[in-house]
């Protein structure tokens, strides 16, 4: 982590120039990242402690996606658009994104919003290939999991 130090009135101040420190607080969404098993296309979403809030799938039409809370816009690899949003987590943390794209069917995840308690994403994939979403838990964790076909 960058830190710069700032001297006023005599003191010296110690100023973080990053993000926010990882998501390690429950009901905060620890990690989003993409993975395949045989014929069907991953990404999973991991909770610290249970989901207190809750979630909702849609189908959205892209490939423009307008960033929350900035307003830029995002423009995501498709071209069929899924996306997941949650309510009621913990959002001022870094979210750790691993994403290995494009894949067969997934072409592109992106967080397109992370704000007063609402996180979203974004995931670009082949047309027809979205089968729906399931949850699990771990010890600690809880998994959302948005599963694609090839």
């Amino acid at each position: 982590m960058k830190a710069m130090a700032l001297i006023a009135a005599g003191v010296l101040w110690s100023v973080s120039t990053t993000a926010s420190a990882y998501c390690h607080t429950n009901n905060s969404i620890r990690s989003a990242k993409n993975t395949h098993i045989g014929m069907y296309e991953y990404v999973v979403f991991t909770i610290k402690g249970n989901l207190l809030g809750s979630y909702a799938v849609s189908t959205v039409t892209g490939p423009s996606f307008e960033e929350d809370p900035s307003g830029n816009m995002i423009t995501v690899t498709g071209p069929a658009y899924t996306k997941i949003q949650f309510t009621g987590v913990k959002w001022m943390c870094t979210i750790q994104q691993q994403y290995v794209v494009p894949k067969s069917t997934v072409k592109q995840v992106a967080k397109v919003g992370q704000f007063e308690g609402v996180v979203g994403f974004v995931v670009g994939h082949t047309a027809a290939t979205y089968l729906g979403q399931y949850t699990y838990s771990i010890p600690g964790y809880q998994k959302v999991v948005l599963k694609f076909q090839h």
